[in-house]
């Protein structure tokens, strides 16, 4: 089978990367620190990775020689993170027959041996949450459709994929950069290009939440869930993310939608809002956000 790795995808290495490395020592041969090239970790905070793992960073001039990168890769290529890991592994001469990458925001709320070890005997070559064809009005569909016939995506921040996908997703990419040199347009992101290559070449595939129904409730790419006790102990033998602070929370679920919203209509659109938070809030953290909605000026 080879050696089971996995990347932690990391802008740098502080206290939240270095425990959930702690987590997944016990769960892999290598656990390896992904860092973006102008990530400047402390010397402690490196010392205490080598001890739980290998560093690496990412040097995207190293894995798809020749290409010009957008600006906004280390966010919007993540599968270069995938390619870093890939040949971390093999310049070291080890093989792996698949590849996790994880995102240092992922809160693994569960027994991560027993999840990790529930997928080592599946066979798929890409294992994530919602996958599924991409809608035609989803920002990425226009940038993969000219590659791909059916543009798919999924959730990137917890993944698994084989080493032959990984191989047929490379090469996706050098071709797609190489033709955008001349014909401009954007670069396809990271859950784009991934998903719609391993459907595209017939590669075996299956959503995360199919194979874990009870595991994934607190699991979103765009939804905002606040760090309070309440919301820690409802995601008991969960995965989560991702975790905000309850004022960033506030922000990004009420401040932010409420600019969009007339004054005689910030009522039904805060009852509206607090019904479809509502499993993660007890009654003091609303009473909380209103107050600070309130205070705030916002309604």
């Amino acid at each position: 089978m080879g050696t089971s790795a996995i990347g932690l995808r990391c802008a740098s290495i502080g206290p939240r990367e270095l425990a959930l490395a702690h987590q997944l020592c016990p769960c892999f041969d290598e656990v390896v620190f992904l860092l973006d090239p102008q990530a400047r970790p402390a010397a402690q905070a490196l010392e205490d990775a080598q001890r739980l793992g290998t560093v690496a960073t990412i040097q995207p001039d190293c894995l798809i020689p020749s290409i010009g990168l957008p600006g906004d890769w280390a966010w919007r290529c993540g599968d270069l993170a995938l390619l870093a890991l890939q040949a971390h592994l093999r310049n070291r001469g080890q093989s792996a027959t698949h590849y996790w990458l994880i995102e240092s925001d992922v809160g693994l709320h569960l027994d991560a041996e027993a999840f990790f070890d529930a997928c080592r005997v599946r066979p798929e070559d890409l294992l994530a949450k919602h996958i599924r064809p991409a809608s035609a009005h989803w920002r990425w569909h226009e940038t993969v459709a000219p590659f791909c016939a059916t543009p798919w995506r999924c959730d990137f921040p917890l993944l698994r994929i084989s080493d032959r996908a990984l191989d047929a997703c490379r090469t996706l990419r050098m071709t797609i950069h190489e033709q955008l040199q001349s014909l401009d347009r954007l670069a396809p992101n990271d859950e784009s290009l991934v998903a719609s290559c391993v459907i595209a070449q017939g590669y075996s595939f299956e959503s995360l939440e199919h194979l874990f129904p009870e595991v994934f409730h607190y699991y979103s790419t765009v939804r905002a869930f606040p760090d309070t006790p309440h919301c820690r102990q409802q995601t008991d033998g969960s995965i989560v993310h991702s975790l905000l602070p309850m004022n960033d929370f506030i922000r990004k679920n009420f401040v932010a939608k409420l600019k969009h919203v007339q004054p005689p209509d910030h009522a039904a659109f805060l009852r509206h809002r607090i019904e479809a938070l509502g499993p993660l809030l007890n009654p003091e953290e609303t009473e909380h956000i209103v107050s600070a909605l309130i205070l705030g000026g916002h309604l």
